[in-house]
C-alpha cells in the first residue's frame, strides 16, 4: 500500500514537473536586479505579472527572474518600506528597478485584537516578531522565539528537557496566581494550562510548528491589551501563521539535523573523597563509619553515574509547505515532524503536525479558514538530581542479580540515593497528546466601509498520561515485587463565536475607525484515570492490574461571554486616539460579581508631521505617546466562590459509625476580579530615513484585589493553611523602562543590522489586606520562598551568615546559636536580642531580574549570511537548593567537590562548615549561604548560511529551483555566569502556572539547556 502511494506520488510530480518545463518554454525570460539609494540591492522583492498569478522574489543580491509570454506585459514590483512600481515589459530582457523609499509604509499592518492597525498609528505598547526575526534559525517552540527579542518580556526556559514548558512574563508578575499571558493564536485564545490537558511536565503551546508563524505581536500596556478584558492583565500574545499569497504556487523544504550535550557538568567527590567526608561527618557525630567504606575493595570508581545519565543526543526537523492561489483564493499548506531527544536518558518529544489556511473573496464576500492538527509524544524523566548526584560511585550500573538488572544501594552503603540509571531506563512516564485547533470566518462589507466578521473557533485536545514501573529491586533498600501502572486520560472542548462589526471611514483630514463586538468561549473537560498494581506478572496494561485498583474522575467547565468595543481616531496624520472597552461576565464568579468593565484609552502625538519640524531632515519619524488602562484576571478556578463538600467524613451516631457529607472549608462567595490599573509614556522615533528605529516606553502597573488566603480563626471549626479561604485584599505594582534600537546599514555588497532592546523592572508587593505572609517554594522540608508586603513577589527569605566559628571563644562571644562549635557557621543577630532563631531571617535576595536585555546582528554578504543573537539577565539571584545534600555533610551521601574546602580546623575555611553527621547546629537552614548570582549572558544563536547564486540555479531543470540555502547553526555555544550550578535559567518548581510565581529560582537540580549544533537546508522550489 504504501509502496503503490510513493509510485502515484512520484507519478503525479513527475507529470507536474513535464507541464512546468512545457509552459514556461512557451515564453520568455526577463532578470534583472532590484535596488534602492539607501540600501543597494532589496532582498525579498515580489514581482508579479499584472493581471496573473505569475510571480517571483528576488534572491539574497536583489536578482530575479520571471517568464513572461506577452510584450505588453507590465511587471509590479513591491516590497514593504518602498513605493510599488510597474513597468512594461516591451522588448526588454532585462529590467532593472530602483525602488523609492515609501515613508509612510515604516508602520506595517500590525495584529491587534480583533482586527489590524498600521504601525504608525498605533498609541499603546506593541512590540512584534515577524519570521523573519527568526527564519534563518532553529526553533522549537513560540516562546523561544521571544526569548530575549521583546524589551518588557521575560520569557525563561524552565527546563532543558525536549518539550517542557516555558514560563513567559510581559511586564512583571502582576499576581501570586498563574502570570501567564493570554495567547491568541489566528484568532482564538487558546488555554495554556499545562496540567489541564493532561499533559505532565510538557508545554501546552509545543504541538505549535514555529515555522508556520508570520508574525508576532505582544500587547504589553493595558491600553493595547484591554480589548481582551478579564484575561488581558498579564499581557496579550498574538500569533499569526502564515498564509497564501496570490501567484505561482511555492513549494519550500526546511530540514535540519544536529546533536545536543550538556555545556557544564558539576564536579563530584570520587568513592575516595567521598570517603574522607563521610568518615569525618561520622567521627564528629559519634556515629560509627559506613561499613562498606572501611573495605579496600569496596574504594573503587565503578561508575561516573552523572555522565551515565548524561547523553549526547540528536535533533531533527523537517517542515514542508506549499502556498499560493489567485486574487480570488490563496492557500498554505504545511506539514512537519520533529524529533529532539534530551540529553538526559530516555528523555525526548516527538511532533507530527500539519496545518492548512486558506482565504476565499467574491465581491463584498470573504471567507477562509485556519486549521491545524498535531500530535505529541514526549517522555518525561523518570529520576532526579539527587539520585544522578549522590549515588556512589563504587556501586556498579548494572547488577544482573537484582530483578530489573540494576545496583542498588546496601545496608552496608548506609544512604538510600538511588540508581538513576535504573530508574531512568525501567520506569516510564509518557504523555501523548492530540490537537485540532482552528478557526472558521465569513467577511460581507455591508456597505462601504462597514464589514461585518463572523468567527467560529475551536480548540480540541485528547491527552492521555501514561506512567508504568515493572518489578524491580534496587539493592536492600528498594524494592518492589509488583508492576504499577498509572493511566490518565483528558479530554478537553474549548469553542469560540465571534461577531463583530467594523467601520472605517476618512473624512478630509479626519480618519474613523469603529469596532463592537460580541464573543463567547466555553471550556469543558473531562478526565478519567485508573491504576493498580500487577503481581502475577509485568503486562503493562490496565486489564492486567490484580490488586489495589483505583479509579477516579473529574469534570471542569467554565464560560466567558463578552461585549467589546473600539474607537480609533486622527486628525491630519497627526492627533492619534484610541480607545477600548471590555464588557466580559465570568462562570468562575459568584452572581452579582460575574461581570467585570475593564477600559482604557490612548493618544499620540505624531510631532514629526508638524510644520515645524519640516526643516529638520534627520529625524524621518517622531511620535509621543501616552496610555491608560485596566485589565483583569480571571485565573482563580472554576469553582472557588461555591463550598466544597467532603463526602468521606465519619461521624458517630447512635453509637455507631457512619460516612457522611459535610462542608469542610470556607467558601469565597464575595470573589471578584483582579484588575491590573496601567499608566504607559511611549516614544517612537525614526532617524536618517528610518535608518535607525528607537522605541522606548516607561511603565506603572499596578495590580488590585488580588486573591490571598486568609487563614480562618479556630474557633470556627474549619481548616486553614492551604484550604484557607481566598479573598480580594492583596495589591502589587510593577514599573519600569523599555528601551529598543535597531540600525540597518548598506555598503555595497554588505547589507547588516543590528537590534538592542533592554529592560528595568522593579517588582513590590504592596499589601497583603491583613493576610499572613504566604511561604512556599521547598527545600528538603524547608520553605525558603515568602511573599509578604514591601517585597519582591517569591523573594528568598532566611538568615543571614557571617562566616565561620574558628575558636569556641568565638563561639561563646557570640549571640546563643544552640549547638554551635568551632567550624559551624555563625548567623547574624539581626534583631540583637542575643539569641539566633526564626526573628533573626530577613530577605535575602529574588529571583526576579532587575534588567533584561537582547543583542542580534543580521548581515548579508553576497550569498554569504550571519545571525548572531545573545541574551541575558542582571541583577538576580537563585537559591542553590541541591546543596542542601550536596554540601551540607549531614549525611553520608555523595558530594560536590567544593566540600573539599569545608573547616577542618581553625582558619581553614570561613565559607564551608564542618562536615558532621545529622547537622546539629543547623547549618543548612535557610541562608544566603545558598544564595547565588544568577545573572547570566548567553550566546543564544549563531549562524552562518550561504545562498547558492540565481544564476547558478537558473539551468537547473528550466528554473525549477529558486533558491537553495545552506546552514550551520549553534545554539547556547557560550554561557558567561557567576553560577556554578548546571545552568542559571532557572524556572519554577511547579509546571502548574497558578503556581510557578511562588517557588521560582529554586535550583533542586535542573535539566540543563542544551548546546546544539545543527546543519540545515532551505530549498525553494
Amino acid at each position: 500500500m504504501l509502496i503503490s502511494t510513493a509510485l502515484r506520488s512520484s507519478a503525479i510530480g513527475g507529470i507536474m514537473i513535464l507541464l512546468s518545463v512545457f509552459a514556461f518554454a512557451q515564453q520568455r525570460t526577463v532578470s534583472g536586479t532590484v535596488s534602492s539609494d539607501e540600501e543597494g540591492a532589496i532582498p525579498g522583492v515580489n514581482i508579479l505579472v499584472k493581471g496573473t498569478t505569475q510571480g517571483t522574489v528576488t534572491d539574497i543580491d536583489g536578482n530575479y527572474r520571471i517568464n513572461v509570454s506577452e510584450d505588453d506585459a507590465v511587471l509590479v514590483f513591491s516590497a514593504v518600506g518602498y513605493a510599488n512600481e510597474e513597468v512594461t515589459v516591451g522588448n526588454q530582457s532585462t529590467i532593472d528597478m530602483l525602488l523609492l523609499p515609501d515613508i509612510k509604509s515604516l508602520s506595517e499592518v500590525v495584529v491587534v485584537g480583533y482586527g489590524t492597525q498600521e504601525r504608525r498609528d498605533l498609541t499603546g505598547a506593541v512590540s512584534s516578531v515577524d519570521a523573519g526575526d527568526f527564519q534563518n534559525m532553529a526553533i522549537n517552540s513560540v516562546e523561544q522565539g521571544l526569548q530575549g527579542r521583546v524589551a518588557g518580556v521575560n520569557v525563561v526556559q524552565q527546563s532543558g528537557q525536549p518539550g517542557a514548558a516555558m514560563q513567559v512574563q510581559i511586564r512583571g508578575v502582576g499576581s501570586i496566581g498563574n502570570s501567564e499571558p493570554l495567547y491568541v493564536i489566528d484568532g482564538v485564545p487558546v488555554i495554556n494550562d499545562n496540567g489541564a490537558t493532561g499533559a505532565g511536565n510538557f508545554n501546552a503551546l509545543n504541538s505549535i510548528n514555529p515555522s508556520n508563524i508570520e508574525s508576532i505581536e505582544i500587547l504589553k500596556d493595558a491600553s493595547a491589551a484591554a480589548i481582551y478584558g478579564a484575561r488581558a492583565a498579564n499581557g496579550v500574545v498574538l500569533i499569526t501563521t502564515k498564509r497564501g499569497r496570490a501567484g505561482e504556487a511555492k513549494i519550500q523544504l526546511d530540514a535540519y539535523t544536529g546533536i545536543q550535550e550538556a555545556w557544564r557538568l558539576l564536579e563530584l567527590t570520587d568513592i575516595n573523597e567521598y570517603k574522607e567526608i563521610s568518615d569525618e561527618l561520622t567521627d564528629n557525630a559519634g556515629l560509627p563509619r559506613v561499613v562498606a567504606l572501611q573495605r579496600p575493595e569496596e574504594l573503587v570508581n565503578l561508575a561516573d553515574h552523572q555522565q551515565e545519565m548524561f547523553r549526547t543526543a540528536p535533533i531533527n526537523n523537517v517542515n514542508l509547505s506549499i502556498s499560493g492561489g489567485s486574487e480570488g483564493a490563496q492557500f498554505s499548506v504545511s506539514g512537519n515532524y520533529m524529533n529532539q531527544e534530551g540529553i538526559l536518558r530516555e528523555t525526548d518529544f516527538e511532533r507530527l503536525s500539519l496545518r492548512v489556511n486558506t482565504d476565499f473573496n467574491k465581491g463584498k464576500f470573504k471567507f477562509g479558514q485556519s486549521m491545524a492538527f498535531s500530535r505529541t509524544v514526549g517522555n518525561d524523566l523518570t529520576t532526579n538530581f539527587f539520585a544522578i548526584i549522590h549515588y556512589p560511585r563504587n556501586r556498579p550500573v548494572l547488577d544482573e542479580n537484582n530483578a530489573g538488572g540494576y545496583s542498588g544501594n546496601r545496608i552496608i552503603d548506609e544512604q538510600d540515593a538511588n540508581n538513576p540509571v535504573g530508574e531512568a531506563e525501567l520506569f516510564t512516564d509518557r504523555t501523548t497528546r492530540f490537537r485540532v485547533l482552528g478557526n472558521i470566518y465569513g467577511e460581507y462589507e455591508i456597505i462601504e466601509g462597514l464589514t461585518y466578521r463572523l468567527n467560529l473557533g475551536g480548540d480540541f485536545i485528547y491527552g492521555n498520561r501514561y506512567q508504568y514501573r515493572p518489578p524491580y529491586r534496587f539493592g536492600d533498600r528498594r524494592n518492589q515485587p509488583f508492576a504499577t501502572i498509572n493511566e490518565r486520560n483528558a479530554f478537553s472542548v474549548s469553542p469560540l463565536i465571534e461577531n463583530t462589526l467594523n467601520y472605517s471611514k476618512s473624512f478630509g483630514d479626519h480618519q474613523l475607525g469603529l469596532l463592537v463586538g460580541y464573543t463567547r468561549q466555553s471550556y469543558s473537560q473531562r478526565v478519567a484515570q485508573a491504576e493498580g498494581r500487577n503481581t502475577v506478572n509485568s503486562i503493562d496494561v490496565l486489564n492486567g492490574v490484580n490488586e489495589v485498583p483505583a479509579v477516579s474522575g473529574s469534570l471542569n467547565e467554565f464560560a466567558l461571554v463578552s461585549y467589546l468595543g473600539r474607537l480609533t481616531y486622527s486628525f491630519a496624520d497627526r492627533y492619534l486616539l484610541t480607545a477600548n472597552i471590555r464588557r466580559d461576565g465570568s462562570s468562575r464568579f459568584s452572581p452579582g460579581n460575574k461581570f467585570g468593565v475593564f477600559p482604557s484609552a490612548s493618544v499620540g502625538w505624531r510631532i514629526s508631521e508638524e510644520n515645524f519640524m519640516d526643516a529638520v531632515d534627520v529625524v524621518s519619524d517622531l511620535k509621543l505617546r501616552a496610555s491608560w488602562g485596566q485589565t483583569g484576571f480571571q485565573e482563580i478556578g472554576n469553582y472557588s466562590f461555591q463550598p466544597e463538600l467532603q463526602n468521606t467524613l465519619n461521624y458517630i451516631i447512635g453509637g455507631g459509625l457512619v460516612t457522611g457529607v459535610a462542608q469542610r472549608d470556607l467558601a469565597a462567595s464575595s470573589l471578584v476580579w483582579e484588575t491590573s490599573t496601567q499608566t504607559n509614556i511611549g516614544l517612537d522615533v525614526g532617524l536618517f530615513n528610518n535608518r535607525v528605529l528607537i522605541n522606548a516606553d516607561y511603565f506603572i502597573k499596578e495590580t488590585n484585589d488580588i486573591l490571598i488566603p486568609v487563614p480562618p480563626t479556630p474557633s470556627t471549626g474549619v481548616r486553614g493553611g492551604n484550604n484557607s479561604p481566598t479573598l480580594n485584599v492583596g495589591s502589587v505594582r510593577n514599573q519600569g523602562l523599555e528601551l529598543a534600537v535597531t540600525y540597518r546599514k548598506s555598503v555595497g555588497d554588505l547589507q547588516y543590522s543590528i537590534t538592542g532592546n533592554l529592560a528595568t523592572l522593579e517588582n513590590e508587593f504592596l499589601s497583603l489586606g491583613g493576610g499572613q505572609p504566604i511561604t512556599s517554594g521547598n527545600v528538603n522540608v524547608t520553605r525558603v520562598t515568602r511573599i509578604d508586603e514591601g517585597l519582591p513577589i517569591g523573594s528568598f527569605f532566611g538568615y543571614r551568615t557571617d562566616g565561620i566559628f574558628q575558636t569556641q571563644e568565638e563561639v561563646e562571644a557570640h549571640a546563643d546559636q544552640p549547638n554551635a562549635e568551632p567550624g559551624d557557621i555563625r548567623f547574624k543577630d539581626l534583631n540583637d536580642d542575643n539569641v539566633i532563631n526564626s526573628d533573626d531571617r530577613e530577605y535575602i535576595g529574588d529571583p526576579i531580574p532587575d534588567l533584561t536585555y537582547g543583542l542580534s546582528l543580521s548581515a548579508s554578504y553576497k550569498g554569504f549570511d550571519l545571525n548572531a543573537f545573545i541574551q541575558g539577565v542582571e541583577g538576580i539571584e537563585l537559591y542553590y537548593g541541591y546543596r542542601y545534600f550536596a554540601e551540607g555533610m549531614l549525611r553520608p551521601f555523595n558530594f560536590e567537590k567544593r566540600t573539599l574546602n569545608r573547616w577542618t580546623g581553625p582558619n581553614t575555611s570561613n565559607e564551608i562548615p564542618r562536615a558532621i553527621g545529622g547537622d546539629p547546629a543547623n547549618n543548612t537552614r535557610e541562608s544566603d549561604r545558598f544564595i547565588g548570582d544568577g545573572s547570566f549572558l548567553r550566546m543564544r544563536n549563531l549562524t552562518l548560511g550561504y545562498t547558492v547564486p540565481f544564476t547558478a540555479l537558473e539551468n537547473f531543470g528550466n528554473g525549477f529551483l529558486s533558491k537553495v540555502r545552506v546552514y550551520a547553526t549553534a545554539q547556547n555555544l557560550f554561557t558567561i555566569t557567576a553560577y556554578e550550578g548546571y545552568d542559571p535559567e532557572i524556572g519554577s518548581q511547579s509546571q502548574n502556572p497558578d503556581q510557578a510565581s511562588r517557588g521560582r529560582g529554586i535550583d533542586n537540580g535542573q535539566f540543563p539547556q542544551a548546546r546544539t549544533f545543527m546543519l540545515g537546508a532551505q530549498i525553494t522550489f
